[in-house]
């Protein structure tokens, strides 16, 4: 929507034009008519497209966007702010399952509750973090799956405080059905957390699964089960995959400056 916006104003003024798609709006090109001819326009008018996976690039290609114009930067994360603890240890008796996200029903949690009612994960404790139009239904489905006496719901957290809760959490589960290239699982990992998450949009560019996280099916109550049950019950697993989790972050360069320095690379080729 903004890109259209964008697009105006590049005809009225003749400024040049960069435009980035960061999910919904690629997957709204590709399903829907109207969508698509909206964005075949403004692609015509952009001089330079960012999105924000591989599976976008994919996406807009396909409608005809050249490939001269398409571009992937590392879009970044605060890796200061976003670090891992001197040493994260989970008790005997609990260990910690984290969301950061909106309360919506794309975001999946519904499989999540699911998936924690199970006698293997009596131990695991779920912290939701985000507000919604949907939470009073998701607390109720809570109650229904019968966690709720091991769910701590926080609401909307600034980020240093999201970075807070990452630092004492011990697992970052992500069940959406759609995505694009979540910051939140590039915090998570900066964090040292390994990742559970959805095997949609841009997510399998940053979860290695067997390496940093596992990935599964969207929706599969089933296989996000086994993918928590594995890492829940083996403590050097965990750890070893959260040092991955951070390497993977530092090594791909997935810094602030370095998306900065990618952009600049990309204002600087266009007259």
């Amino acid at each position: 929507g903004a890109g259209i916006v964008g697009a105006v104003v590049n005809v009225l003024a003749g400024k040049p034009l960069i435009v980035s798609f960061r999910g919904d709006d690629g997957y709204l090109a590709r399903d829907r008519i109207v969508w698509r001819v909206l964005t075949k326009w403004v692609g015509r008018r952009a001089a330079a497209i960012t999105p924000v996976s591989s599976e976008l690039v994919h996406i807009l290609r396909g409608l005809g966007i050249p490939e001269e114009k398409l571009h992937l930067p590392r879009f970044g994360v605060d890796t200061e702010m976003f670090r891992p603890p001197k040493n994260r240890s989970s008790s005997s008796e609990r260990l910690q399952v984290m969301y950061a996200g909106a309360l919506v029903p794309k975001k999946g949690l519904h499989v999540l509750f699911e998936a924690l009612d199970d006698e293997r994960l009596k131990r695991v404790h779920l912290l939701i973090a985000g507000e919604g139009y949907y939470s009073d239904q998701l607390k109720s489905l809570c109650e229904v799956a019968g966690i709720s006496a091991r769910t701590r719901w926080t609401g909307s957290l600034a980020p240093p405080s999201v970075a807070l809760e990452m630092r004492n959490s011990d697992i970052l589960c992500l069940p959406s059905f759609t995505e694009g290239s979540p910051n939140v699982i590039k915090e998570a990992l900066a964090s040292g957390l390994p990742v559970v998450a959805s095997r949609v949009g841009g997510i399998p560019d940053l979860v290695r699964h067997g390496e940093n996280g596992f990935l599964f099916e969207a929706g599969n109550v089933a296989e996000l089960r086994e993918c928590i049950a594995t890492l829940a019950t083996n403590d050097g697993l965990r750890t070893q995959m959260g040092h991955a989790a951070r390497e993977f972050v530092i090594r791909s360069g997935m810094s602030w400056d370095d998306t900065a320095r990618e952009f600049e690379a990309i204002f600087d080729r266009i007259p």
